[in-house]
Parts: structure tokens; C-alpha cells; sequence
């Protein structure tokens, strides 16, 4: 089972509080996101693609000429 990216962005969020107040440092962090993203039922490449979905903004619309 794979949990949904709006959970797995969750886990995250958790996990960067965690290296921002210094409960752990970036080499736990390292390995805890590992951990959470095996856990989560996910492979990189996914992970990867969903970044590009809900983390990277096209800053404006492409050219009616490079639409199909």
C-alpha cells in the first residue's frame, strides 16, 4: 500500500520541524526520510515526479505554438 502524497508531504513537513529545532541533525534526517519514503510505499522516481507536480510553478504559459 502506498500512502497518499498529501500524507507523505505531511511526514516530511514533521521531519524538517524535527532538523529545524535541532532535535535531530541532517545526517538522522538523511536517514529518517529514507526510511519514511520506504515505509510510504514509494520509489524516488515518483517521489520525484511529485515534486515536480506540487513544488515547482511555471512561472508563465507556454506559447500557443508549443501546446499540442
Amino acid at each position: 500500500m502506498r500512502l497518499p502524497w498529501a500524507q507523505l508531504d505531511a511526514l516530511l513537513d514533521g521531519l524538517t520541524v524535527k532538523l529545524m529545532a535541532g532535535k535531530i541533525d541532517m545526517l538522522d534526517y538523511v536517514d529518517e526520510w529514507d526510511d519514511i519514503i520506504v515505509f510510504a510505499g514509494w520509489t524516488w522516481e515518483e517521489f520525484a515526479d511529485e515534486v515536480d507536480k506540487h513544488w515547482t510553478k511555471q512561472k508563465k504559459d507556454a506559447s500557443l505554438l508549443f501546446r499540442c
